[in-house]
C-alpha cells in the first residue's frame, strides 16, 4: 500500500475515532500511551494519557490553556492546536517536548499512529522541523512534492543510511541538482535551501571507511562503543573553575523543595552573602571528575552518544568591571551521532554529526569536520576558559554582541580530559523518562526526571535561584537543569 493512501486511512481512522469523545485513563507507566500531556513543563504538574482519537473542549481534562509539555510514543504523531475544533496556531510532535511552543494555548489535539517512517523526509526548516513530508524509493514531481510540503520549501532532510538522494531545482528533474548520501541540517549549508522543485530517491551501498560492524547491542557492545567515542576535552590554560565528579560537589549542596517551582532542586548550604560571592568548592576538583556517558536510541536509527562534563560553577563574564551571567551547577557535553543500520545480513553504525553546545546555541558539524585524536574516534572539543562552552577550535569565539561588547569565548589546550578514562556509562530511556547503568555503572536517580519526589535524588535546578542584574542579564543566573533536562537526552530526534 502506498504512504499516501495508507496515511489517508489512518487520518481517516483518527476523525472517526474523534466522534466519541476520548476517554483519559491513568497508567503508572505513561509509555503505555501514544501520548501523555502535561500541565507544567518538564512533564509535571496534572498529567492526562492519551490513546489515538481527537481531543476537543472537555476532552482535555487536563484543562483548556494548560499544557505546557507533552511526551510522545515512538510511532505517533500529535498535532496541539491554539483554538478549539482543530484550528488556530499548530504545533506538530513525535517527539518528546519540555517546553512545548503553544506553552498555555492549546485548546485542542489530534493523537495520530505514523507508524515507522521511509527512507527520506524532507522538511520545510531547518533542523528537521516543522512541516514534513515522507519519501520511498522513486521519482517525485513538482505536483506531489507540491502537494506535500510544498514546492520550493525543502530546507533540511533525513536520509537513512543506504539511500541517495538527488534535488532538482526545476520540475520533471531539470535544472541545477545536488546529490545526497545523508541527513543535512540545514541546506543553506550547500546553497541549495528553497529550491526543490522534483527529487529522485535511489538505493546505493551505505558501507565507507568510518562504518563499523557489530554483532548486536548488547550491554558490552554499548559501553564498547561509548569508549570509543568518547572526546578529549581541552580545559583551557588558566582556568580557574575545574571540573569535579557529581559525588564531590554534592558535599557541599543541598536538595530542597522549591514551593514556587513545585520541584526539588539543589542550592549551595553555605548562604551567599552576595551573587557573585565565590565559594571554595567552586574551584572544582580535577582529579574526582567522571564523564557521564549516555548512550540514547533516537528516531530514525539514529543512536546520540552524550557525554557529559559537570563543573560547579560556571564563571560568565566581565564587561567594565561588572561580573553577569554566573551560575552555580554547570553541564556541558559533547554528543556524537551514529546511524545504525543492516546491509547484506551485516548490523553496522557509522558517526554522521557531532554536537558542541555553548551558552544558549549549539554548533552542529558534520563527522568529517572536526578533529580527532589522532588515528582514533576520539572527537577533540575545546572548553572555554571558566564559562566552559564546546567549540571545536582553540582561538578566540565572538558568540554575542551586546552593543557595548562582544562575548567572547576563550579557548586552549590546557587540561586534557580524556573521557574514556574516566566514563561512567548508561543508557537514557526517553519515553520512561529514566535510564539504567550499562557496563560497571549503576544507575543513579540525579538523572531521573521525578522532580517532584521526595524520595529521589532527581533535581530540576543544579544550583542557587538567580539574583541580581546587569546589562539586562542576571549576575547569578539560575542553576541549569541535569543532562535529563536537556533534549540531549529526552527528544529522540535532536542532538541538542
Amino acid at each position: 500500500m502506498g504512504k499516501k493512501r495508507r496515511m489517508a486511512i489512518l487520518l481517516s481512522m483518527v476523525l472517526v475515532l474523534g466522534l466519541c469523545p476520548a476517554v483519559q485513563v491513568r497508567a503508572d507507566n505513561a509509555e503505555d500511551y501514544a501520548a501523555t500531556v502535561y500541565s507544567e513543563n518538564s512533564f509535571c504538574g496534572t498529567e492526562q494519557h492519551l490513546t489515538v482519537g481527537m481531543y476537543d473542549g472537555n476532552d482535555l481534562l487536563v484543562g483548556n490553556d494548560a499544557i505546557s509539555s507533552v511526551r510522545v510514543s515512538e510511532g505517533y504523531r500529535v498535532t496541539l492546536y491554539g483554538d478549539s475544533n482543530f484550528s488556530g496556531d499548530t504545533e506538530v510532535t513525535t517527539v518528546n517536548k519540555r517546553w512545548i511552543s503553544l506553552d498555555n494555548k492549546v485548546s485542542s489535539i489530534i493523537v495520530e499512529y505514523v507508524g515507522e517512517h521511509l527512507p527520506v523526509t524532507a522538511y520545510v526548516d531547518a533542523e528537521w522541523s516543522g512541516n514534513a513530508q515522507e519519501f520511498d524509493l522513486g521519482e517525485y514531481d513538482w505536483a506531489e512534492i507540491n502537494a506535500g510540503v510544498g514546492n520550493d520549501k525543502i530546507t533540511s532532510l533525513r536520509i537513512a543510511s543506504g539511500y541517495q538522494v538527488t534535488l532538482y531545482e526545476n520540475a520533471n528533474f531539470k535544472g541545477s541538482s545536488i546529490v545526497l548520501t545523508g541527513d543535512i541540517i540545514n541546506l543553506k549549508d550547500v546553497s541549495f535551501n528553497d529550491k526543490t522543485s522534483s527529487l529522485k530517491v535511489e538505493a546505493i551501498s551505505p558501507l565507507d571507511d568510518t562504518c563499523i560492524e557489530i554483532m548486536g547491542f548488547d550491554d558490552e557492545t554499548m559501553v564498547a562503543l561509548l569508549e570509543e567515542f568518547a572526546p578529549r576535552i581541552w580545559m583551557a590554560e588558566g582556568e580557574s573553575y575545574f571540573a569535579s565528579s557529581i559525588d564531590w560537589a554534592l558535599g557541599s549542596l543541598e536538595r530542597y523543595y522549591d514551593s514556587a517551582e513545585g520541584k526539588y532542586c539543589l542550592r549551595t548550604k553555605e548562604t551567599l552573602s552576595s551573587p557573585t560571592q565565590k565559594l571554595s568548592f567552586f574551584y572544582g576538583n580535577q582529579e574526582s571528575a567522571r564523564c557521564y556517558a549516555f548512550w540514547t536510541k533516537k528516531d530514525y536509527n539514529n543512536i546520540d552518544l552524550s557525554f557529559w562534563q559537570y563543573c560547579p560553577y560556571n564563571y560568565g563574564k566581565k564587561v567594565v568591571g561588572t561580573e553577569f551571567g554566573n551560575h552555580i551547577g554547570d553541564w556541558e557535553h559533547v554528543t556524537v551521532r551514529l546511524s545504525k543500520f543492516t546491509y547484506e545480513g551485516k548490523t553496522y553504525v557509522k558517526p554522521t554529526f557531532v554536537a558542541l553546545p555553548y551558552h544558549s546555541y549549539i554548533n552542529i558539524y558534520s563527522w568529517e569536520d572536526i578533529d580527532k585524536v589522532e588515528d582514533t574516534n576520539h572527537v577533540i572539543a575545546y572548553c572555554a576558559k571558566e564559562s566552559h562552552g564546546m567549540w571545536k577550535d582553540a582561538g578566540n569565539h565572538v558568540y554575542l554582541n551586546i552593543v557595548i561588547t562582544k562575548l567572547t569565548d576563550e579557548c586552549s589546550a590546557g587540561t586534557a580530559m580524556d573521557c574514556w578514562t574516566i566514563l561512567e556509562t548508561y543508557e537514557f530511556l526517553p519515553d520512561a523518562l529514566t535510564g539504567r547503568g550499562i557496563g560497571d555503572t549503576e544507575w543513579t536517580s540525579y538523572f531521573d526526571c521525578d522532580y517532584d519526589n521526595p524520595d529521589s535524588n532527581s533535581v530540576a535546578r543544579w544550583g542557587n535561584e538567580g539574583e541580581g542584574s546587569a546589562f539586562g542579564q542576571p549576575i547569578l543566573a539560575s542553576g541549569p537543569a541535569g543532562p535529563e533536562g536537556h533534549d540531549t537526552l529526552y527528544d529522540r530526534s535532536i542532538l541538542r
